[in-house]
């Protein structure tokens, strides 16, 4: 029944396609629409193949379901102001978020080269080497100490080091390693003695100052400019207007429903600052295309029966 049903949706999706590809991608929400439906999809079909599904398939379809799900409430005047609000600040930080992403990609090649071991290792077998960046050589040591309450160096444990000792081997996990560091938090150089590390110290002092405490900083108050600009109803009505728009578009009514998004959009284009009366209008044209579409059903009944 789920894959009947994914692909019932999928044809839906591959029409609105079809029928205009740029504004299908164009539109933020219609990729929701394809990570719910394919992952629901590839779900049931593995859970049929197999007997059984991967836990992280079942998971990030029961997530993009769940998101999807909350959507369809994108359309009501409940919610549809803050969901106008999210897409429009979006839009509005995109080109921060993609400077923003350069620079920690940046300082991610940067520390990678700064911190890799020099020489091959393994994460299973020890390597004794001298070189500082060596997993071996970071991981936490246990000595024990003897009855004149002196560190025995000569016996000690040593706790085997895994992927997260030194994120900084790979580059894939280095930017992983700064994005985490954006957030604060400091445990991926949590390694090394910053006093024996000065050139460790210097980027991460330019780090923390550019982008943690500058380039954050900068980023809300841009979030907080482009709120005020987009939380009003206007926004609301016009998101309201494409979502019918690309609902039913691709149906019987696609006419009726092209003269609606236009008269929309020239409606709060013109009357922008009078709310009441761009509600109206929109409600007006919504209800002209429903009675439309009624009466197409009701004489598609009268004509089967």
């Amino acid at each position: 029944i789920a894959i009947t049903l994914g692909f019932w949706h999928l044809f839906f999706e591959i029409r609105q396609f079809i029928y205009s590809p740029l504004e299908y991608f164009a539109t933020a929400w219609n990729y929701f629409d394809l990570c719910a439906i394919l992952s629901s999809i590839i779900t049931s079909i593995l859970w049929l193949y197999n007997g059984s599904a991967p836990s992280w398939a079942i998971t990030y379809s029961t997530l993009f379901l769940e998101l999807k799900f909350i959507l369809y409430f994108r359309a009501t005047s409940f919610v549809g102001v803050y969901f106008a609000t999210i897409i429009g600040v979006a839009q509005s930080a995109f080109s921060f978020l993609v400077l923003l992403g350069f620079i920690l990609f940046a300082f991610a090649h940067s520390l990678h080269l700064l911190l890799r071991p020099e020489t091959k290792v393994s994460l299973d077998y020890p390597s004794y080497s001298s070189d500082p960046n060596d997993p071996w050589n970071l991981a936490t040591t246990y000595n024990s100490i003897a009855s004149n309450n002196t560190i025995e160096e000569s016996a000690s444990l040593i706790e085997p080091p895994d992927s997260n000792t030194n994120m900084f081997m790979w580059f894939d996990s280095s930017i992983l390693a700064v994005y985490i560091m954006l957030t604060g938090d400091s445990s991926p150089l949590s390694s090394w003695v910053l006093r024996e590390n000065y050139p460790l110290v210097i980027i991460m002092v330019l780090f923390s100052f550019f982008t943690t405490v500058y380039l954050m900083n900068l980023f809300i108050t841009l979030l907080g400019n482009a709120i005020d600009e987009t939380t009003n109803k206007a926004a609301f009505l016009t998101l309201r207007a494409e979502i019918f728009t690309v609902e039913v578009e691709t149906t019987i009514i696609r006419q009726q429903v092209s003269f609606t998004r236009v008269s929309v959009t020239r409606t709060v284009a013109a009357y922008g600052n009078d709310i009441n009366f761009i509600e109206k209008n929109v409600n007006r044209y919504f209800s002209y295309n429903i009675v439309h579409l009624d009466n197409y059903l009701t004489d598609i009944s009268h004509i089967r029966y």
